[in-house]
């Protein structure tokens, strides 16, 4: 649907910061439908803007510190087993 394409478009183009939710309620197509216009038609990806802390000097140094000493005490034939294991049995937690 063309027409669709088109009023997307200008809706972006419009409104850049609204979600693709509000976007898609507010033409009244479904969100799946805005989604693979994004997508397919516009070559778009929408996403989530987050806030996060940001990271000093201090927790790059610390990070590598730590990091250096777990791959001490751990072979890496256990570091890669417990990788493997963790995403396995633990990705429904």
């Amino acid at each position: 649907m063309p027409e669709n394409v088109e009023a997307v478009r200008a809706s972006i183009q419009q409104s850049p910061k609204r979600s693709a939710r509000k976007d898609a309620m507010a033409l009244g197509i479904s969100s799946w439908s805005l989604r693979r216009i994004l997508h397919a038609n516009l070559k778009l990806h929408p996403y989530k803007m987050m806030l996060v802390q940001e990271l000093s000097e201090r927790d790059h140094a610390n990070r590598t510190v730590i990091s250096v000493e777990i791959l001490e005490q751990v072979s890496p034939c256990e570091f890669f087993l417990w990788g493997y294991l963790k995403e396995k049995f633990f990705k429904h937690f």
